[in-house]
């Protein structure tokens, strides 16, 4: 009895190790967002803008650990509902031993920090949508002060690719038409969280779906 429990405790304990690099994620999130705020607002006033990209910051933490917890909840009652031999069962999941052989399984480290990027990108995405930031493209030439011809300062988010088209994330009050091209402290983004206006930019083509040229804009998702 005990020979045929074991694969099922080790899979168990596999999931629970998941569990909790999963909580471990979402306790790291408030700190490092908390972080976001602190730079994007350190050594200036308070604005009312300040308070409600925290304000939009706790909301999408509470949302994102609701959807986390729903899809553990969703996982291991599919588990242990599905008929044991079934593509859902627990004999998929010990299919071929491999949950007896560590060195296929990565890192707790390597999981914490994939864990924790796609979390924190997720969330800047998120902080710049609420603040109706979009993507232009080939909307200005590379001929600016900063690297590459990119615009030039702390409070732009600019990116010339090789082929000297520029990629820029911008904002729009809503219900208005003038479009800003300042976002406070973006340079933070980079410097303190290491997400590149690049990489800000490509994941929101990405996102998409779609092969973009010159001229279109791209909405952050």
């Amino acid at each position: 009895m005990v020979v045929l429990l074991l694969p099922a405790v080790l899979a168990f304990i596999g999931m629970f190790e998941m569990f909790i690099k999963w909580v471990t994620a979402l306790v790291m999130i408030p700190a490092t967002l908390a972080g976001l705020v602190s730079a994007a607002t350190r050594y200036k006033e308070a604005t009312k803008e300040a308070f409600g990209l925290a304000s939009e910051i706790n909301y999408h933490i509470t949302s994102y650990q609701e959807q986390a917890q729903e899809a553990l909840r969703n996982q291991t009652k599919t588990r242990l509902n599905a008929p044991i031999s079934s593509p859902d069962g627990m004999a998929e999941a010990l299919l071929g031993g491999s949950y007896l052989d560590p060195t296929r399984f990565r890192s707790i480290d390597q999981i914490e920090d994939e864990l924790k990027n796609i979390t924190l990108a997720a969330s800047v995405g998120r902080i710049l949508k609420s603040l109706n930031a979009f993507v232009t493209i080939g909307s200005d030439p590379c001929n600016g002060g900063g690297k590459d011809g990119v615009w030039s300062g702390d409070n732009v988010l600019s990116y010339c690719n090789l082929n000297g088209t520029m990629f820029n994330i911008v904002t729009v009050s809503p219900g208005k038409s003038k479009v800003k091209n300042h976002i406070l402290n973006a340079e933070v983004f980079s410097s303190k969280f290491g997400i590149t206006t690049e990489y800000l930019t490509s994941s929101a083509i990405k996102c998409r779906g779609t092969r973009t040229t010159t001229h279109t804009n791209s909405t952050l998702r």
